[in-house]
């Protein structure tokens, strides 16, 4: 199973009895263009913390995408959110966890969503 974390990052996990591989990505948004880099550290801890609490509940043997969006502040572009979804599409992701809001409808946060959830993902 593919699960993947949007959220600040991972420094730590506490408990890796049940996980396969852990890969991380961070992506960056520069005016209208996407940047990815492989360093995934959590610089503001939240991401670790979901983690963790995550970890200490699977059963069973996962793959950890750990995508950070949260590199320099804790509110996010929608369009960096997209792109983070869109990610998980690419790697087939059958489990996202994300713990965030937004304020506003977004159809292209919409669309990727329907078409995560049309293809099974939850």
């Amino acid at each position: 199973m593919n699960v993947a974390i949007i959220d600040s990052g991972l420094s730590e996990l506490e408990n890796d009895l049940f996980v396969n591989h852990i890969q991380g990505i961070t992506i960056e948004k520069n005016g209208t263009n996407f940047f990815y880099s492989t360093d995934y550290s959590d610089n503001w801890g939240h991401g670790t913390i979901v983690t963790n609490i995550l970890s200490k509940h699977i059963t069973s043997k996962i793959n950890l995408f750990i995508i950070n969006i949260f590199k320099d502040t804790l509110s996010v572009d929608v369009e960096l959110l997209v792109e983070a979804l869109e990610y998980c599409n690419t790697v087939k992701c059958d489990l996202i966890q994300i713990s965030l809001g937004t304020l506003y409808h977004d159809k292209k946060l919409y669309q990727i969503i329907k078409k995560l959830t049309d293809n099974g993902t939850i």
